[in-house]
């Protein structure tokens, strides 16, 4: 169930969205509206798409599938550490995904939302568990 702030936040994230015709705008006005959530740290949106980058993908290694991955689209989010626009890039380390690889790799693999209500006692779903701890970050929710 969506609280009334809840469903306001949602309302105005799908007006602002819908002002814009370009997929890319849509995308970065609901991540960043997300991102205006009290609470959330961090909202992303990666599409399956072709594996463009392989040959040098920092995750090749672990990739099952070389011909699709999960591409970063947009981003957004409220650091404490870090400017917010470093958190609004899409060119990072992670702006490529394999499939069944981290959290948001099974996300997608298995189609099943993940929580985990307390990161500090799994961390195994987290690239850097020293940027969850610098960044006061205390659950994750992954939604497909």
């Amino acid at each position: 169930m969506v609280s009334s702030t809840g469903a306001q936040t949602l309302q105005q994230i799908a007006v602002a969205a819908a002002e814009s015709l370009a997929l890319e705008e849509v995308l970065r006005r609901i991540t960043s509206g997300l991102a205006e959530t009290a609470g959330l740290a961090l909202a992303r949106i990666w599409l399956l798409e072709s594996g463009d980058i392989c040959a040098t993908c920092p995750m090749r290694a672990e990739c099952p599938d070389q011909t699709r991955c999960l591409h970063l689209v947009a981003s957004a989010g409220s650091p404490r550490a870090e400017r917010p626009a470093a958190w609004a890039r899409t060119d990072g380390t992670f702006r490529r995904i394999p499939l069944g690889v981290l959290k948001v790799g099974r996300i997608a693999a298995s189609e099943e939302p993940i929580w985990v209500p307390d990161v500090h006692e799994d961390y195994t779903l987290i690239a850097h568990p020293e940027w969850a701890r610098s960044e006061g970050i205390a659950a994750l929710r992954g939604i497909r």
